[in-house]
């Protein structure tokens, strides 16, 4: 374990108040290969009342050049605290919530074109308070928006929805009780498996209070704990749930396990958890310890994450988080100790923490809440947007997960001189749209399985394996 010498970091942008402050949430890879993401505060422009610091939509290009602040929230129109990022839909727009503030102030629902050009949705409702939106909705493949809330619904205790893009009706899908039985309080995006199914975590509930992972239907049915976390398994998951190419769901608890400081875990769809790693405070400044974000998966197969202690912090001795790696059997590697005067800080009383997104190109980029060089005092900087390599390989991402035979999809990545495209063998057209985005349709007989791009000689294929629905 250590770093390895393959690593490489760097800071790409350093917040001060204009433009933003406290980004947080995931970045989003946009049709045009930039990083789209907000701001917890901060104002956009200047001549923006700087009394107003609701958040801001940003980009920023993949090599650090260009950051441009995009729209600064009104608390009154769209809502204010966009905390969590935004979400690439299928259409090239974004599509983002808002946890307070909007016409009912209890938070919106909106979407966002490339430029900036910002819509509500739909507006949360005061009475029942549907309330604190924190991350952003996901598209799933057919086409709808799923979220959840951090509280309000039925029992204040949040609420699983759908939002229909065409029709802009808007469905609850699940009220948590608020009591031990089934979870509550969920503080992470819902995730589509290949089952076809949602699945997600709440911070709170289950038979010891500690935390579940549940899987509903995208038509409100079948609501069910497929597991309740232990002290000595983990608790209070926050972060999102990944799912590997092997069919496992991989994620991460902030606190416990059997050394107390936050775990790593598998777990499958039946809801069979194995412990990856047990993270513990006497080797949190070399390792790391409590991990509020989840995992992402790595093009090489690994799986890629933060905690939000450990690592070097002066002169604050529990130290700014680290950067890690682990392998699905749970081989972990620190790869930077985050430092706070320079690199930035992760910090648990912003919340959500900010996992990192992987971009075509094969690299790492993250936000950290806190820190960095601004001068806005010494231990509350602004924050950074950072870039972290591994030596990881580009690969090619679809803008849904699945789709039926005959249907069109998006994929990202970079496309010069494409000369064919498969589906798990099978030949597909394709249209070039730009070197960075490109349309293709499924072809007839194709099955569940890779895409695949070709550039001459060279072959790019697709993170995971494509889902052809029946």
């Amino acid at each position: 374990m250590g770093v390895q010498a393959a690593v490489s970091f760097k800071v790409l942008y350093d917040y001060g108040k204009q433009g933003g402050i406290n980004p947080s949430g995931q970045l989003t890879q946009g049709r045009d290969g930039w990083l789209y993401g907000t701001t917890n505060g901060g104002w956009a422009l200047a001549g923006t009342d700087p009394n107003v610091a609701n958040g801001v939509a940003f980009k920023i290009n993949p090599d650090g050049s260009g950051y441009k602040a995009l729209h600064n929230f009104s608390a009154r129109n769209e809502g204010f605290g966009p905390v969590a990022g935004i979400t690439l839909g299928r259409d090239g727009n974004f599509y983002g919530a808002t946890k307070n503030g909007g016409p009912n102030s209890s938070g919106t629902i909106f979407k966002m074109t490339p430029a900036g050009v910002t819509t509500v949705l739909y507006a949360f409702p005061s009475t029942p308070w549907y309330s604190e939106a924190i991350y952003p909705p996901i598209q799933a493949p057919d086409g709808n928006l799923y979220g959840t809330t951090r509280s309000g619904g039925r029992f204040s205790s949040g609420a699983v929805y759908r939002l229909n893009l065409a029709t802009k009706v808007f469905t609850i899908l699940h009220d948590f009780k608020g009591d031990l039985s089934e979870g509550y309080y969920p503080q992470a995006p819902l995730l589509w498996a290949r089952d076809g199914n949602l699945y997600g975590t709440t911070y709170r509930g289950g038979i010891n209070d500690v935390g579940t992972v549940f899987r509903i239907n995208p038509n409100g049915t079948g609501y069910k704990v497929i597991y309740t976390f232990t002290n000595a398994k983990g608790t209070e998951p926050l972060g999102p749930l990944v799912q590997g190419n092997d069919g496992n769901f991989y994620g991460a608890t902030l606190r416990g396990g059997t050394k107390l400081a936050g775990t790593l875990y598998k777990l499958t769809p039946q809801g069979a958890l194995t412990s990856l790693r047990s993270f513990d405070n006497l080797n949190a400044f070399t390792l790391g310890s409590w991990p509020a974000t989840g995992l992402v998966l790595g093009s090489d197969g690994n799986f890629y994450g933060a905690t939000h202690l450990g690592g070097l912090r002066l002169p604050i001795a529990n130290g700014c988080g680290v950067l890690f790696k682990t392998s699905a059997q749970g081989a972990y590697s620190m790869l930077r100790s985050m430092n706070q005067l320079v690199d930035g800080c992760f910090n648990e009383s912003i919340s959500p923490q900010s996992s990192l997104s992987l971009h075509t190109n094969g690299q790492f980029y993250g936000a950290a809440t806190v820190g960095g060089a601004s001068p806005m005092g010494q231990f509350n900087d602004a924050g950074t947007v950072f870039r972290l390599g591994n030596g990881l390989p580009a690969f090619i991402k679809p803008d849904t997960d699945a789709a039926k035979v005959g249907a069109t999809i998006g994929l990202l990545g970079e496309f010069s001189g494409v000369t064919k495209v498969t589906f798990n063998g099978i030949n597909a057209s394709f249209t070039n749209v730009s070197s960075t985005f490109i349309t293709a349709k499924v072809p007839a007989n194709a099955k569940t399985g890779a895409i695949v791009v070709t550039k001459g000689t060279a072959q790019v294929k697709s993170l995971k394996n494509f889902v052809v629905l029946p």
